[in-house]
């Protein structure tokens, strides 16, 4: 039915849509014949007809495999990979019509940091109240809600956890319920399905739950010129990661509250005028979170309160900064990854924040800079460049103001398995001129070509081509941005490789990972495709005794001729026999005679 390309593309995004025949169908499902993504890294989304997410798919899975339901009659499926290591893909080779009764549903898993919210109305103009059947709901314990509210957006209801056999919700006064789902930062799970509606008698309100204890708690206000600290511990000995949830954190004049981990690691700071309600921490790295409240001799805030402290994503941290980083301060982290074959490797950050001037670089194990974020980046859920070898490094350079997030690093798996024949850094120096000379082991090759998975130049910066003899055959100028991509025929075995930068916006710099042609590669025969003729005075060109038309001026004129068609003997030398006769008539005209002859097979 659909599939992707064997293997897919690297920085691919990609879309498919499948329509199921079956107008009545309540949802469809797909069956994958073979399913193989790099785990982790390319994904494969399935998603309905109005883009919310149904599932998510990566890595490698069984034959025959079939996707969770998706209401309605469409299924797109959009494939989004990273820059480096490609597998096989997916084919798609069937679909089935399932049975799915839904009037709303939420994406799955729903996103982090959402406020969603959904309107219905009762067609039931005399109800006096109205209620909903969730046929299923899944949802953080007590961190992520349904909020059911009438339409003034009253709050009549708070539903969290999980009920997989679904409920009914308390009666909302009148014909219209607004629907509101609320997550926090970290942990998500798959959602809910509302599947019916239907009058019913109005319940009082339903206050949301709330612990009656404080977990940790400052004097409102705080008192001023002393330095607290609170110790929490998850009672999950499991727990790689704990958050705390404050029902309010008021700050002023100059104070800060600074949460750390066991090791007195600072994860997370608030500073003066902060004022939030009702909001959950970052993740805090183990079972201990310390809360430390410092204040100054002026302005002293309300303070804090803690309620809760939960379990934090599953997914422990590699590499991670404080939160915020600390001033004037460089750290360097070094990572190995564990396969000893990997020619490459590559790290992911859940999250990378810089500011004012910082920078982050990555580095290999030479220290060789392979990868550079400035100022003001702020990204999240991505995947590194390739670095060569197994060994990353992060270093972090900051400034003495406006620090960052900073960055955590989760996961680190293998890069491309080609390794690079000539590689910049990224981004390339700036007032920096250098060259990388390939030879083609292939002692046959008269032409050479060279192979780029990517080039960014920038600024009036240049990247140029030559052949052994220092003559230039191609030149990239700036605002160059090119993937996967061959170059030019260079004469001879050797290419040289000039970068040259100039003072300022540099650019990611290139890789080239392969030469060609091969020594088991049968070289393209050469061939003459054009003739300069200069004419004296005006007169008639003709070609194999067709007009081509009459030079109205004497002057220099190019004459292209027929190319050699593709059934031709095969090419024994590396070059064409071709004969090319140039001859002038009494009248003045100009006849080419050209033909164009291979040697015959032995």
């Amino acid at each position: 039915m659909v599939e992707s390309d064997h293997p897919y593309a690297n920085l691919e995004d990609k879309l498919w849509l499948v329509s199921n025949p079956d107008a009545n169908a309540g949802a469809t499902r797909l069956r994958f014949a073979r399913f193989e993504l790099e785990e982790g890294v390319d994904w494969l989304l399935v998603l309905d007809a109005y883009d919310n997410e149904m599932q998510r798919l990566t890595g490698r899975l069984p034959d025959n495999f079939w996707t969770e339901p998706v209401p309605g009659t469409m299924v797109k499926l959009r494939l989004v990979t990273d820059g480096s290591v490609r597998r096989w893909g997916f084919a798609v080779d069937a679909l089935a019509s399932v049975p799915y009764t839904t009037l709303a549903y939420s994406p799955h898993p729903y996103p982090h940091n959402s406020s969603l919210e959904w309107r219905f109305n009762n067609l039931d103009a005399n109800a006096a109240g109205t209620r909903l059947h969730f046929s299923r709901v899944e949802l953080e314990e007590n961190v992520d809600w349904l909020v059911i509210m009438d339409i003034t957006e009253r709050p009549y209801q708070w539903i969290t956890g999980s009920h997989p056999d679904g409920l009914w919700t308390i009666g909302v006064p009148g014909n219209g319920v607004i629907v509101r789902l609320i997550s926090d930062g970290s942990v998500r799970k798959w959602g809910f399905n509302l599947d019916a509606l239907e009058s019913a008698k109005p319940d009082e309100v339903q206050p949301r739950p709330e612990p009656e204890k404080a977990l940790a708690e400052s004097k409102h206000p705080y008192e001023p010129n002393k330095q607290l600290e609170w110790t929490l511990v998850n009672p999950n000995p499991a727990a790689a990661f704990s958050k705390v949830h404050f029902t309010r954190l008021e700050l002023r004049g100059g104070d800060s509250l600074v949460l750390l981990d066991g090791n007195n690691n600072r994860i997370q700071t608030f500073g003066e005028d902060t004022d939030l309600w009702d909001f959950w921490s970052d993740d805090v790295p183990g079972r201990i979170v310390k809360v430390q409240l410092n204040a100054g001799d002026w302005r002293e805030g309300w303070g804090f309160r803690i309620d809760r402290l939960v379990d934090g994503e599953a997914q422990a941290a590699l590499a991670e900064s404080p939160h915020p980083y600390y001033p004037n301060w460089t750290n360097t982290w070094t990572l190995v990854n564990p396969n000893p074959a990997a020619a490459f490797s590559k790290v992911h950050f859940t999250r990378l924040e810089l500011r004012g001037g910082d920078s982050l670089v990555l580095l290999d194990g030479n220290n060789n800079r392979v990868q550079t974020f400035g100022e003001d980046t702020d990204l999240w859920d991505f995947w590194s460049d390739d670095v060569p070898g197994r060994i990353v490094k992060v270093q972090l350079n900051a400034g003495d103001w406006r620090e960052g997030w900073g960055f955590r690093i989760d996961r680190l798996v293998d890069g491309e398995a080609q390794a690079a024949l000539a590689e910049s850094p990224h981004p390339y120096y700036p007032n920096w001129t250098n060259t990388w000379t390939l030879v083609n082991p292939n002692p046959a090759a008269a032409f050479s070509k060279v192979h780029f998975t990517r080039l960014e130049l920038r600024g009036g910066d240049s990247l140029v081509l030559l052949d052994g003899n220092n003559n230039r055959i191609q030149t990239f100028g700036e605002g160059t941005d090119l993937w996967d991509f061959w170059s030019d025929d260079v004469p001879g075995r050797i290419v040289k490789v000039q970068l040259n930068a100039g003072d300022w916006r540099e650019g990611w710099g290139f890789r080239i990972d392969d030469i060609a042609p091969k020594a088991e590669e049968k070289p393209t025969p050469a061939f003459v495709t054009s003739v300069r003729v200069r004419l004296g005075q005006p007169g008639d060109l003709w070609l194999n005794n067709v007009y081509l038309g009459r030079a109205s001026v004497a002057g220099e004129y190019l004459v292209r001729l027929p190319q050699l068609g593709e059934n031709l003997i095969a090419v024994e030398t590396l070059f064409h026999r071709q004969e090319i006769v140039v001859g002038t008539e009494k009248d003045g005209s100009v006849r080419i005679e050209y033909s164009g002859i291979q040697p015959k097979e032995k």
